[in-house]
């Protein structure tokens, strides 16, 4: 994204967050995390669909507005009820800064994330330096992983019990951590499964 175009989307975004609104007033909001202000952004935006990698650039841009609170775990959130826009988003290839973004708001090393991505650590920093692009495949893991993320911090409410529920041999998961299933995409969906029954009050 240039710097015009940041330009450009701090414009839009500055004159849908300033104007005077008596539902809104002044009180921060989430860009994505609210219906009235995802109707807003569409029509700013003349209603394109957006990857995620144009949504991140989106939220950077806005950070700085005033009246803006940007919530990386609301946003993910937000964007993993959209499947059209998950797998326009998988096909494109999420790029260096998105994954930065998605890693950077769990507590997964550099060590783990090289591992699912079938990437040595010299290689991830390589795309760090380079600005590089991930690959579908690549880019499909990092969502999935993002969306246990997503999901694991929404049930326990925090990340350190989170962590400690990944980490953690699971009777319902045949004895296995479920850090340990999520770098499958089967063992993922094992997960998500065991963490909606938590929500849902369901143990086994």
């Amino acid at each position: 994204m240039t710097k015009n175009e940041k330009e450009l989307i701090k414009q839009k975004l500055g004159v849908i967050l300033l104007e005077p609104d008596s539902a809104i007033g002044s009180v921060p909001i989430d860009v994505l995390g609210n219906e009235y202000w995802q109707k807003r952004l569409t029509e700013a935006f003349a209603g394109k669909p957006k990857t995620i990698n144009q949504i991140f650039e989106i939220c950077v841009a806005a950070t700085d507005l005033p009246h803006t609170s940007i919530t990386v775990h609301e946003v993910l959130k937000d964007l993993m009820e959209d499947r059209v826009s998950v797998v326009d988003s998988i096909e494109e290839g999420l790029n260096y800064d998105s994954f930065k973004i998605i890693s950077g708001s769990t507590s997964f090393r550099d060590s783990f994330w090289a591992e699912i991505l079938g990437l040595s650590v010299k290689s991830l920093n390589r795309y760090k330096k380079l600005g590089k692009t991930f690959k579908p495949i690549q880019s499909e893991k990092i969502l999935e992983v993002a969306e246990v993320s997503s999901l694991g911090k929404t049930v326990f409410n925090n990340d350190e019990d989170f962590q400690l529920w990944l980490n953690t041999p699971n009777f319902a998961l045949g004895n296995k951590k479920p850090i340990e299933l999520i770098k499958t995409s089967y063992g993922k969906e094992m997960v998500v499964a065991e963490l909606t029954n938590i929500d849902q009050g369901i143990f086994i």
